[in-house]
């Protein structure tokens, strides 16, 4: 299953922006639009496994369709990967449990991911969804950042020079609270 981490970073020209890394040797950068467009394809692909995976249990329970063939329809009408303009590319897909889970040979929704013609294994859509989440807080935190780099460094507010500003920014993680804490 991959791993997927988001933050905001300085970026090479000094702005920040969202920055996605995956199983921690796939690394990209996303602009506010890119991180927009991305964070949507992550949440569309999510609802295209639940949705996919409903409509295999409606095909083969209620309509008697074979698995097999319902699979088939069902990577008919999703089509085969969605582009999210970055190195990754995701595809509903639809499996069943291993035993010895209790529901075993259930039809469960996933999101396969792929780097290229990489697979780099599957996803949960509500892991997906959670992760999409992470990219607009990021974004969020982006320009928080960069607002908070400005203000430091007017001479009407703080006055820092550049380097210092950056400093007082990248320790300000530190001093978040993590998620459920009570500051």
């Amino acid at each position: 299953m991959p791993e997927f981490w988001v933050s905001s970073d300085v970026m090479p020209d000094g702005s920040y922006a969202v920055s996605v890394t995956v199983n921690k040797d796939i690394a990209f950068a996303l602009d506010d639009a890119a991180a927009r467009d991305y964070a949507a394809t992550c949440f569309t692909e999510a609802t295209a496994a639940d949705h996919a995976g409903a409509v295999v249990r409606l095909m083969t329970q209620q309509m008697r369709m074979s698995t097999k063939a319902a699979q088939d329809f069902v990577r008919l009408y999703l089509g085969e990967y969605r582009e999210t303009h970055v190195q990754l590319q995701f595809r509903a897909a639809v499996g069943r449990r291993k035993p010895p889970h209790p529901d075993a040979g259930s039809f469960i929704p996933a999101v396969l991911v792929f780097s290229g013609s990489e697979s780099l294994g599957w996803i949960d859509p509500d892991e997906l969804r959670d992760h999409a989440g992470g990219v607009l807080s990021a974004l969020a935190a982006s320009r928080f950042d960069e607002q908070l780099r400005q203000t430091l460094t007017d001479p009407d507010g703080v006055d820092l020079d550049d380097a210092a500003a950056r400093k007082v920014v990248s320790s300000l993680a530190q001093f978040m609270p993590s998620r459920g804490e009570q500051s």
